[in-house]
């Protein structure tokens, strides 16, 4: 950064004691002296962001999704390597097992051109048993596991909506059971029994994307993943549209993964800064996907240093602020101005 973008940056921020600051922004990186390296070496194009629209967009390995939406705030989503455990996400019929009479299941009824997932309908039309789509997971590692799927209201949904199950079928233990139920506008009514939920996104077309953590397993058992068309009561009938179904190793959710015959991964976003020409305190606002809230992170920063931002977030702002010694959160938002997302 040279004087004139001191004087700028002192400029934008007038009435502030004048503490010169640089502050980037998704696309704009510049003022932490541009990108000097990025990688994301996926082994197939399966790296997906929400855009402006909540379309989900698909991009090649090594693009920088930095037009990822969480709500209406544009940011940069950085996430660790994961995988969706859960094979073919969206093609259901004649790839996964089904539970009860046989269910109807009709693959791409909402099509992919609605919002960039295609959903299946699903048919139980069977009073006195409980028809289901589901396949067991092979895990790695104990603790909480992420989960999404996606969900748009049948007109024929049961008068008890859906279920979703992941269970531990070896100690018999729900480790996230949810029902849902579509309101008079479409939207969803989510009873939660076992597990966390954490986010619900509206996309195009009625469709809403869930997502949750489950309570601890023990990786070592057997775990299945349930689809349960018109919820657990047996006496029930009644349609669904679903699919998407993801179940990650990772201790949270991260974006959505399309799998066919198996699972796929998707490597670590890893981006590094060259660095700005100020010493003093290095400011972060991003969506911490782990808590799935806004959140702030503060450090020490030394002139000219490299900048790599953490994964597992998606940053709405980046900043240096001229200090001695580190700000508070508080501190740099008072100096940068503007408006942060909550």
């Amino acid at each position: 950064m040279d004087r004139r973008q001191i004087a700028l940056a002192m400029a934008n921020n007038a009435g502030q004691s004048y503490v010169p600051f640089v502050r980037a922004t998704p696309g704009d990186y510049a003022p932490l002296g541009g990108v000097s390296s990025f990688t994301r070496a996926d082994a197939t194009t399966c790296a997906t962001y929400n855009d402006f629209t909540s379309f989900v967009q698909t991009v090649a390995a090594n693009v920088l999704r930095d037009s990822h939406y969480v709500g209406n705030t544009r940011t940069v989503l950085l996430e660790p390597t994961s995988g969706n455990r859960s094979i073919w996400s969206e093609a259901i019929n004649g790839h996964w097992s089904t539970g009860g009479t046989t269910p109807t299941i009709t693959d791409n009824a909402i099509p992919v051109s609605t919002m960039g997932v295609s959903l299946a309908e699903e048919v139980d039309n069977d009073v006195g048993t409980i028809e289901n789509i589901f396949h067991n997971i092979v895990l790695t590692g104990d603790g909480t596991k992420g989960i999404r799927w996606f969900w748009k209201k049948h007109d024929s949904q049961g008068p008890h909506g859906s279920d979703f199950r992941f269970r531990d079928t070896t100690a018999s233990v729900n480790k996230c059971l949810v029902n849902i139920v579509g309101d008079v506008t479409g939207a969803p009514v989510i009873t939660v029994t076992n597990g966390v939920l954490q986010q619900t996104i509206a996309h195009l077309g009625g469709v809403y994307e869930l997502v949750f953590q489950s309570d601890a397993v023990t990786a070592a058992n057997t775990h299945s993943f349930t689809w349960l068309i018109a919820s657990l009561n047996a006496a029930d009938t009644g349609s669904s549209y679903w699919a998407g179904g993801q179940l990650e190793n990772t201790a949270y959710a991260t974006s959505y993964l399309l799998t066919g015959l198996a699972a796929v991964t998707r490597a670590v976003d890893a981006l590094s800064f060259v660095g700005a020409p100020i010493t003093g305190t290095l400011f972060y606002h991003y969506y911490d996907l782990a808590t799935a809230a806004w959140a702030d992170a503060v450090a020490a920063y030394t002139a000219s240093t490299a900048i790599t931002p953490a994964t597992g977030r998606a940053y709405q702002t980046m900043a240096v602020i001229q200090s001695n010694g580190t700000l508070t959160a508080a501190q740099c938002k008072a100096i940068l101005g503007g408006t942060f997302a909550v």
